[in-house]
């Protein structure tokens, strides 16, 4: 049942990663397609079923309001890296209520702990990706924290609220889910585990 959600889901995001209109034309990384699965299904086999049933549904909901939730994400992280041009297509977006945006706040929060955990540990990995931090936002580089807080930002409200109980269960238990992420990553190009894959950017 899982598997079968995955794919579904990683269907729909593909067709919609694709839709998405950037300046310039078709950016390099939508003809990525390998790239793009590794990263979406690293995510979502992290994931309980129950959460990934009621993404699967906002996906769909979306697609049938003719809305792309990939562009709503890239359009959630201006806000930060291109505050100027953010304010001239907010008001396209959906509105986004005060329970919602705390709940993205919230996992974002812990997303946050997570990765600072893991760049202690691993520094050469975590080294070659997005920094972590909004702080470090810039109209060339998007954070891990602005980019997590804009993807929430398109969930539904019942998804949200399962995301929550999940990684608050996770934190509780002293579980790293991104270091789950992490890991499923690694393992699709090719290392067997993430500290082969720290020896081996350490040694570079």
């Amino acid at each position: 049942m899982k598997e079968k959600l995955i794919t579904e889901i990683l269907s729909i995001e593909w067709e919609m990663f694709r839709s998405v209109a950037s300046e310039g034309g078709e950016a390099e990384c939508q003809r990525e397609q390998k790239t793009f699965v590794i990263m979406r299904l690293s995510q979502a086999l992290s994931w309980n079923e129950q959460m990934l049933e009621s993404y699967l549904e906002d996906l769909k909901r979306a697609r049938n309001e003719g809305r792309n939730l990939m562009t709503e994400k890239y359009a959630r992280m201006m806000r930060y890296t291109h505050p100027d041009e953010y304010v001239l297509l907010a008001y396209r977006l959906p509105v986004l209520n005060s329970e919602k945006e705390e709940l993205a706040d919230r996992i974002t929060a812990i997303m946050v702990k997570w990765a600072m955990e893991l760049s202690r540990k691993y520094p050469h990995v975590l080294g070659t990706g997005r920094a972590i931090e909004r702080d470090r936002d810039s109209a060339n580089e998007t954070s891990l924290e602005t980019y997590c807080r804009g993807e929430l930002q398109t969930y539904g409200l019942r998804t949200l609220q399962l995301s929550v109980e999940w990684f608050s269960r996770c934190l509780s238990e002293g579980v790293n889910s991104y270091e789950r992420v992490l890991e499923n990553i690694v393992k699709m190009y090719g290392y067997g585990s993430i500290e082969e894959a720290e020896a081996d950017r350490a040694a570079v």
